[in-house]
């Protein structure tokens, strides 16, 4: 079977092949970061170049996806920026050049470019340029892909199943990360191979919340109860403060299904088996819990960490005239802590209008909210569907990620959930012949 071929719907022997690619290409940059030798970042990307070269558009997104939780550590050498989004560009260029009758022009992200180009003409600033024309390549494909090939449930299905692979992944390379770098796995703040707790927290995060509203709508639920158990276990590892508030929305959802729906109370014995098995383990548990805790209730937790701080000189700078109001104040813009460290916004949105003002903003939000809608295509969408982007919105109150591949995927992901529970819905909806209310 040629790797070519073009099967966009279903879900083929070649997932094999792509997931293969997905673990030999996370290896051996997990080895090339452990150890820093150059020979496995080489081999890193000699493989992800080829998989780019050869995999039709579906593998190719997919593979993307399947990647995206490891994409701090996919680097060449001693390159600062990562290199997975630049290596899809590849695949990008080839499903522009053979879908080139077919292929539109993403109107809301020309919009966004001109609004960026003030920007940088305002504050003499290039740092965008090639963030926003990474973003702009990204998400011009999402929207002709999902527009020439349609949202059927087998797509759908794939890129979501990649990214919750990609995510245990992330976990397994991180053990051996910390065992090769001889660390302590239990007892420190595991984080995977990322560098960062709350990137690491998000993608956890999100992969319980997509897990979790899927188990009340589809089947294998002991499989995916499993799972998220396993992300549980990993995020209480990290002692992650973002991770543990992002579990608020997820166990209200939990409390929800498990009380008023049908199917919620058919898993009340698992249930009952999984809190039996906590309370046997409670003495290893509560070490991962206390760490969090600790780290919510330190005083540097009172200051933000620095970021309170943050956020108030970023906000009055961003308020200081009314060019900066509108079109922002670049990237250009920092806050410097003891007089060298650089302190950034962490918080997307704080992000968003002190760097591209109100105008970008909202080009930027309208480019997603487009993206939401092709996706959806109009479907009944209950309300506790959002549920996974309520996740994911919690966790970028911590988080930078303007223009950033990751967080356009992990919209995507929110979207294809949606969009997949309200097809499986709608088919019930038309079996059963009963009302779908918002709830």
């Amino acid at each position: 079977m040629s790797f070519l071929k073009t099967n966009h719907h279903k879900k083929t022997s070649k997932d094999f092949f792509v997931i293969v690619f997905v673990v030999l290409i996370d290896l051996c940059f997990t080895l090339s970061y452990t150890s820093n030798i150059g020979f496995f970042s080489y081999l890193g990307m000699a493989f992800l170049l080829f998989a780019m070269a050869i995999l039709n558009p579906t593998d190719g997104f997919c593979l993307f996806i399947g990647l995206i939780p490891n994409i701090r550590i996919i680097k060449f050498l001693d390159f600062e920026n990562a290199v997975l989004s630049f290596s899809f560009i590849i695949l990008e260029l080839k499903f522009f050049v053979i879908n080139i009758n077919k292929t539109k022009l993403f109107a809301p992200s020309l919009l966004l470019t001109v609004s960026i180009v003030i920007t940088m003409v305002i504050n003499v600033d290039l740092g965008f340029v090639s963030p926003l024309l990474r973003f702009i390549l990204l998400i011009t494909f999402i929207f002709n892909y999902f527009r020439i090939f349609g949202i059927e449930k087998g797509i759908a299905n794939r890129l979501i199943w990649f990214f919750i692979f990609g995510v245990i992944n992330n976990v397994f390379d991180g053990f051996i990360y910390y065992l090769l770098s001889h660390q302590r796995i239990i007892g420190s703040r595991f984080i995977g191979v990322s560098i960062d707790s709350n990137y690491y927290a998000v993608v956890i995060s999100l992969a319980i919340a997509v897990l979790c509203l899927d188990i009340g709508t589809k089947n294998n639920a002991f499989g995916k109860m499993v799972l998220i158990a396993f992300f549980v276990f990993a995020g209480f590892l990290s002692g992650s403060r973002t991770f543990l508030i992002s579990l608020i929305p997820i166990s209200l959802y939990a409390c929800y299904h498990l009380l008023f729906s049908k199917k919620g109370r058919k898993y009340l014995f698992l249930i009952a088996i999984f809190v039996a098995f906590v309370i046997v383990a409670w003495d290893k548990i509560y070490p991962f819990l206390e760490l969090a805790i600790k780290r919510m209730d330190s005083e540097s937790t009172s200051g933000g960490n620095g970021r309170f701080d943050a956020w108030a000189f970023y906000l009055n700078e961003w308020l200081s005239s009314f060019s900066s109001l509108l079109f922002g104040n670049g990237k250009n813009l920092t806050l410097f802590f003891n007089g060298k460290n650089t302190v950034i916004q962490h918080n997307l949105f704080l992000e968003c209008l002190s760097e591209i003002g109100i105008i970008g903003s909202t080009f930027y939000l309208i480019c997603f909210f487009k993206l939401h809608r092709l996706i959806i295509q109009k479907k009944i969408v209950k309300l506790k569907f959002f549920m996974p982007l309520l996740v994911l919105l919690i966790c970028y109150c911590s988080l930078n990620a303007l223009f950033s591949e990751t967080s356009t995927i992990l919209f995507v992901v929110c979207f294809l959930s949606m969009s997949r529970l309200s097809v499986e819905r709608k088919k019930n909806y038309i079996k059963r012949n009963e009302k779908v209310y918002a709830w």
